[in-house]
C-alpha cells in the first residue's frame, strides 16, 4: 500500500489538478493554496484548500486583469 504525503510539489499538483504550473504558482501567490517552503522549494500542503481548489476559467482571469 502506497503512503500518500501531506505535501506535494508544484509539478505534481499541476498534474493532479490538470492545470499548468503557472496556475499553481498563481494560486499560491493569491493564497488559494497553502504553501510550505523547504530549503527554498515551494511545496503545497494537501489540505482542505487543496482538495477544494478549482482553477478559474481563463476568461475570468482576463476579465479580472481588465478591471484592475
Amino acid at each position: 500500500m502506497a503512503m500518500q504525503s501531506n505535501v506535494v510539489s508544484v509539478k505534481r499538483a499541476a498534474l493532479e489538478k490538470a492545470v499548468s504550473r503557472q496556475a499553481i504558482y498563481r494560486a499560491l501567490d493569491e493564497g488559494r493554496l497553502t504553501e510550505i517552503k523547504l530549503e527554498g522549494i515551494r511545496l503545497i500542503r494537501r489540505d482542505r484548500k487543496y482538495r477544494d481548489y478549482v482553477p478559474r476559467p481563463y476568461a475570468d482571469k482576463q476579465q479580472d486583469e481588465a478591471n484592475q
